[in-house]
């Protein structure tokens, strides 16, 4: 066995809007029981404020806990159970979670707009996506949203051309070129689904190979 490599770890990035919460339950489904998501969005580190000054850009790689992140995903690479304190995504903080804990599978999720941000976590994954998508059609998809975010101050249409698109521009598109494959989010939600499966069950093949070397 190489290293401590249990379980397959695949990286899915890609802009807001793009598909990729549409393409985890698409994964759930097909994939069943082999399946494990680690989120990205509860390493928001909770606080509103960065440096003293009162956080009006939520895209800044700077609120995220990466250190905690890099650990979850080395427990789960491991076989070892991630259990996530103080979780902080929209939807967490609505249904008042203190602790969620992530059970190992044999491949491992995690999808979020930065995942591939860092080089070093990059390192770790076993197969990364990302997912493209064009920033007019960001803009399309994220001011009509038909749940809009805390009252919708985060879908605002200045809100997203003047934080979302130069976060895009800055720290999500250059993920594209630290991506395996690249996945067109203009497509049919059941064909992205499909493309991604066959790719993780290709790389699952491969990533079981070499653990028997």
């Amino acid at each position: 066995m190489i290293g401590s490599k249990v379980n397959m770890l695949v990286g899915i990035a890609g802009p807001s809007c793009s598909g990729k919460t549409t393409l985890e339950h698409g994964l759930q489904v097909k994939l069943a029981d082999e399946v494990a998501f680690l989120p990205f969005d509860e390493m928001f580190n909770g606080t509103w404020e960065h440096d003293g000054v009162r956080v009006t850009d939520l895209e800044s790689p700077d609120l995220y806990r990466w250190e905690e992140y890099q650990q979850h995903l080395q427990d789960l690479q491991a076989g070892h159970e991630a259990v996530i304190s103080n979780p902080q995504s929209r939807e967490s903080r609505q249904h008042g979670l203190k602790e969620i804990v992530v059970e190992p599978r044999p491949i491992v999720v995690s999808a979020g707009f930065l995942v591939l941000h860092s080089f070093e976590i990059n390192d770790l994954f076993d197969l990364k996506l990302y997912m493209d998508l064009p920033e007019e059609e960001i803009i399309r998809r994220r001011s009509g949203r038909a749940h809009p975010i805390d009252g919708g101050q985060w879908d605002s249409r200045q809100y997203i051309t003047e934080k979302v698109i130069p976060a895009h521009r800055q720290s999500v598109f250059p993920q594209r070129g630290r991506a395996d494959h690249i996945i067109d989010g203009m497509d049919a939600p059941e064909q992205i689904c499909q493309t991604v499966v066959g790719l993780i069950e290709s790389a699952k093949k491969d990533f079981d190979a070499s653990k028997e070397v």
